[in-house]
């Protein structure tokens, strides 16, 4: 083909009359390439490091176009780090894969130091094999460097050498403990979350230091080395412009840092002393579940403040009523000492509101400016049928679960362009939580939570239809739930702690739910923890444990007739492909053939991530979700990853929680923490690429809504509405509509 369209050109060989002329022709791929600065320069845009592989195999001038081009991908994984500079000798980006080759020994190490000569950003996130030897070996003038995760290097690494350094990522590592002062003074932005700091750690030093991340990633409740002594803060350089911290204590000062723009402390007892210590130049504050706030909490200094969250603290009306007037984005979910009489009338600017499960009343939603765009006031049941949303002409998007608001008035908002994804509620008892979903053939919904199971008639709000109690025998809950194809039974895994904590046990029960009231059919007891439940063809159940293992499961004899071992570490998720066959989720995603009982295949692309769930499209591709907040697609046909999805916002935080693959070939996901869970739907058609401007490798993605609390599983229902488990309750949400697809070509 390349050749058709090829460059004709003459060479002569031999000389005189007798000469032979022979017509070579120059592959069009070449000239495209190779011979023209604009579309190669183009074409090398979309391509990665892999890319190059085949490329340089084709023609010797692609060669050498490829070698002169300063690559700059950091999402391919390099192992070996010598062949890849001889074949790149112009990159300025690199990522080394977890074992990569960084040799020890003298020579390997000069060999090592030659190869990243040039370079400008390197990742070594998770590398096993990057140590202290190695870091020594990086080129002075390296601007970017990530060796978050990298175990091997100790407090003795030293990054004086590297002069050019502005950009340092240490997370998890042990290289902060002792060596802050061997960082180089021409360090801006610092993240050395999840590490160990000593309380006389001083940053004096790093006078053009503007960004400072510094998290406990553990979940501590602030004790012990996640808590950065005051001592330490008063070394925080002038020039710091945003601090991310997870504890500070109260009466601490941050007013020796005047540029402050940006300033995130979770979990900490931020006083009203050290409120007021802030530059009143500040920006952006983020204060989630802080104690020391009280209903007189003042923010009135702050002049200049555009965003501020505070969710789940003590502030009341009165802090409200203090606050600036350049607010744009304000977030006070969950503080309980609001009223049914705050307003924020003075508030002209503000753009977003998240007030969710806060008392306020109808006087609020009366005094919310005329510009808001995005509303979020789920659980205000202080809000009754005569709140009116008709002034707020601006607002596009609207969360109201279980709220009273008047379904007229929320339909005149969807008529005026605005998304209001709310469509009920199913109220569970106190405490009581939901870990999955499954949608029975008849139409009903099974939710499982606490040591309940509840059927309901998601036609109808209010109280299940039906309440499968159990006879424990033990402190427990309901983990995992599956219906069988029959139409008539549900299999419930159940897991339980007898005596201590310390001990499990876990029971699947097979109930008949056609039946009325239903009725326990069988039970199967393991003393290791069940996790995930999946229907097999053949009437056949697969159940994960928490040691690993799978078993197989006849369902009519209720014995296990086969037993695969999975993981080291146990299996997340199941799904069952259009082949019968299954997939489980763990540190890897591995296809197995039930019936032969082995691994037929690992899907790659999680790299070291857990993989948390999955789905399978309608067409049998299969989706994972895993702990960095990504899901891929692959086409297990061809054990490819085709796709690669994260939620358009840049992340909401945290890992994939929960995937759901919905009939017309889209797909469903949340993500996110407590306080910014989001639903995302992506559209998964092959068709779909050519819908937006992303590449095939990005499918479309559009917010289905944001969610009260942290997701635990999705699953679409039969009238087209998207259910969502959350601790307190199952939320019933709207659909967008799928873009409409381009006509073939």
């Amino acid at each position: 083909m390349a050749a058709r369209g090829g460059r004709r050109v003459r060479h002569r060989h031999g000389g005189g009359d007798g000469a032979v002329v022979v017509e070579d022709s120059v592959p069009l791929l070449v000239q495209v390439l190779a011979g023209n600065s604009v579309t190669g320069t183009t074409v090398f845009a979309c391509l990665t490091t892999d890319d190059t592989c085949p490329l340089r195999c084709l023609h010797p001038a692609i060669a050498s176009a490829v070698a002169s081009l300063p690559w700059d991908d950091s999402a391919t994984p390099v192992a070996d780090i010598v062949a890849w500079r001889a074949a790149l000798p112009a990159a300025t980006v690199a990522r080394f894969s977890w074992d990569a080759r960084v040799s020890l020994t003298r020579r390997g190490v000069s060999r090592i130091a030659a190869a990243l000569v040039g370079l400008e950003f390197l990742d070594c996130k998770g590398c096993r094999t990057f140590t202290n030897a190695a870091l020594s070996c990086l080129p002075p003038l390296l601007r970017v460097l990530d060796v978050s995760y990298c175990n091997c290097l100790t407090p003795k690494a030293s990054f004086r050498h590297l002069t050019g350094l502005e950009l340092l990522d240490c997370t998890f590592t042990d290289v902060v403990a002792e060596t802050i002062s061997c960082l180089p003074p021409s360090l801006t932005e610092l993240r050395i979350d999840g590490c160990s700091l000593a309380p006389t750690a001083d940053f004096r030093h790093l006078s053009a230091l503007k960004v400072l991340t510094y998290l406990d990633l553990r979940g501590s409740t602030g004790t012990g080395a996640s808590r950065m002594s005051s001592a330490t803060v008063a070394t925080l350089p002038p020039s710091l412009q945003e601090l991310e911290i997870t504890i500070m204590l109260a009466d601490m000062s941050l007013a020796h840092l005047p540029q402050l723009r940006l300033l995130f402390a979770a979990a900490s007892q931020l006083d009203d002393h050290t409120l007021a210590s802030l530059p009143p130049g500040l920006l952006e504050l983020e204060v989630n579940e802080n104690p020391a706030f009280s209903p007189s909490t003042t923010f009135a200094h702050l002049h200049a403040l555009r965003t501020l969250s505070v969710n789940r603290c003590g502030i009341g009306d009165a802090s409200l009523a203090s606050l600036p007037p350049s607010l744009v984005k304000l977030h006070v979910r969950e503080c309980r000492n609001l009223t049914d009489a705050a307003t924020l009338s003075h508030l002209p600017s503000l753009q977003e509101l998240d007030i969710s499960g806060t008392g306020i009343g109808d006087a609020m939603v009366a005094s919310l400016p005329p510009g808001l765009v995005e509303l979020r006031m789920n659980g205000c049941r202080h809000v009754t049928r005569a709140a009116a949303l008709d002034h707020l002409r601006s607002l596009r998007v609207l969360h109201s679960y279980d709220t009273d608001l008047l379904p007229t008035a929320v339909a005149a908002c969807r008529a005026r362009g605005c998304t209001a994804p709310a469509d009920g509620v199913l109220r569970l008892r106190y405490g009581a939580g939901v870990n999955a979903l499954a949608v029975l053939p008849d139409g009903r919904l099974a939710s499982a939570g606490s040591s309940e199971v509840r059927l309901w008639d998601v036609r109808l709000e209010g109280e299940a239809a039906c309440v499968l109690q159990f006879d424990s025998g033990g402190d427990g809950f309901v983990q995992a739930l599956a219906a069988l194809p029959d139409g008539c039974r549900l299999a419930i895994g159940k897991l339980l702690f007898v005596g201590t904590t310390t001990t499990l046990r876990s029971d699947i029960e097979v109930w008949d739910v056609a039946h009325v009231p239903p009725v326990r059919l069988s039970i199967i007891s393991s003393n290791d923890g069940v996790g995930a439940l999946a229907a097999l063809h053949g009437g056949r159940l697969a159940a994960a444990y928490d040691t690993g293992e799978v078993q197989i499961i006849d369902v009519d004899a209720m014995a296990v007739s086969a037993v695969l071992t999975v993981e080291s570490i146990g299996t997340a998720a199941l799904a069952v492909l259009p082949d019968g066959s299954l997939a489980t989720a763990g540190v890897s995603v591995g296809l197995w053939d039930v019936g032969a009982r082995e691994r037929v295949a690992t899907l790659v692309g999680h790299d070291s991530y857990l993989v948390n769930c999955l789905a399978v499209l309608p067409d049998g591709r299969l989706a994972g979700g895993s702990s960095d907040g990504r899901v891929r697609l692959w086409d297990v046909s061809t054990r490819t990853c085709v796709a690669v999805m994260v939620d358009p916002t840049g992340g909401t935080g945290g890992r994939v929680e929960a995937l759901a693959a919905l009939p017309d070939g889209r797909l469903v996901g949340a993500s996110g923490n407590r306080w910014n869970a989001a639903v995302w739907v992506w559209d998964t058609r092959p068709a779909a690429a050519a819908l937006g401007s992303h590449a095939a490798a990005v499918p479309p993605a559009t917010l289905v809504t944001r969610t009260p609390n942290q997701v635990a599983a999705l699953t679409p229902l039969p009238d087209g509405r998207l259910a969502i488990a959350c601790d307190d309750g199952v939320y019933l949400s709207l659909i967008p509509a799928a873009a409409p697809l381009p006509p073939p070509a």
